[in-house]
């Protein structure tokens, strides 16, 4: 199941925020609860951690209907380039709103989104 995909995967990332966000996918389990995945300055993610959200977030990709209605990862920017890139290669195309602000992306980035 995507949600348990993605919830192994903020419990990886580590910190208070990103595995507060885990148990509140773990408790959405079964249900077919739309869901928004914030994740504030405060969950300093990097590269690497943006990295293995991307990929969890893969596992939605090409479902019809995805549970997933809204990301944010803003403020955050040793995402860098990169971490956005990888983020926005991997977002369900059924996503209703996406917060990037503050991730340090530049122009890669900002044309993978784009597409």
């Amino acid at each position: 199941m995507p949600t348990a995909i993605l919830a192994n995967a903020l419990q990886s990332i580590g910190g208070d925020v990103c595995i507060d966000a885990a148990e509140r996918l773990e408790a959405l389990s079964g249900r077919a609860e739309r869901f928004s995945l914030h994740l504030p300055r405060q969950a300093g993610l990097n590269q690497a951690d943006a990295k293995l959200l991307a990929d969890a977030l893969g596992s939605f990709k090409f479902l019809r209907h995805t549970d997933v209605s809204s990301l944010s990862v803003s403020f955050n920017p040793g995402n860098g380039d990169a971490g956005a890139t990888a983020i926005a290669n991997a977002l369900p195309m059924t996503l209703q709103e996406l917060g990037m602000v503050g991730c340090d992306m530049g122009d890669q980035a900002g044309e993978t989104l784009l597409r």
